[in-house]
């Protein structure tokens, strides 16, 4: 489905068209589950986050921008679900160390968690240390919700330089990570 046949089934799917929603659905859950996936350990979740953003875009469907790229829409709140899956592991991880007076730093306290500011400030640290066409592609992706041939057009290569600048860019975000909140 080109980008101007997701205008016109986001449109429809404004107006409250199921039937634009399952095409919409058919085209994206597949995509969407591989990039939850990346940063999700189990299958379980990563289908559980896929399935609650896709709740999400039919619960909200009437107030969709019809000029902004659904891909990058759709991508983004998966973005933000798994963030926000991160962030609970890690507050109940130290809220657990705390309640039972287990630390590793020994001062740990449930109230100064690391909590979302600094998961934050990591993500954005780690994105920022990506060389800097990388960190370009990635952004235009993840910020800007431009498709790999959007971006391709844009900075004039080749959509296989996307594919693989985004792949190295996550997997070294999935390892910086998992290193630090394991």
């Amino acid at each position: 489905m080109p980008v101007t046949e997701d205008k016109t089934q986001v449109s429809l799917l404004k107006q409250g068209s199921s039937k634009a929603f399952e095409q919409l659905f058919i085209k994206y859950h597949k995509k969407l589950y591989q990039f939850c996936k990346k940063f999700i350990e189990t299958s379980e979740e990563a289908e559980n986050i896929v399935q609650s953003v896709f709740m999400e875009i039919w619960e909200n469907h009437a107030g969709i921008d019809e000029e902004k790229s659904f891909s990058g829409y759709l991508f983004t709140i998966a973005r933000n679900k798994i963030y926000n899956g991160i962030r609970k592991k890690i507050n109940e991880k130290i809220y657990r160390e705390y309640i039972t007076g287990y630390d590793t730093d020994g001062e740990a306290e449930a109230s100064d968690g690391l909590e979302v500011k600094q998961l934050s400030e990591m993500l954005d640290n780690l994105i920022e240390s990506l060389p800097d066409r990388r960190k370009e592609i990635f952004l235009l992706s993840r910020n800007n919700g431009l498709t790999y041939r959007e971006i391709a057009q844009q900075l004039n290569i080749s959509e296989n330089t996307v594919d693989t600048q985004i792949r190295n860019a996550l997997d070294f975000l999935r390892e910086e990570l998992g290193k630090r909140w394991k």
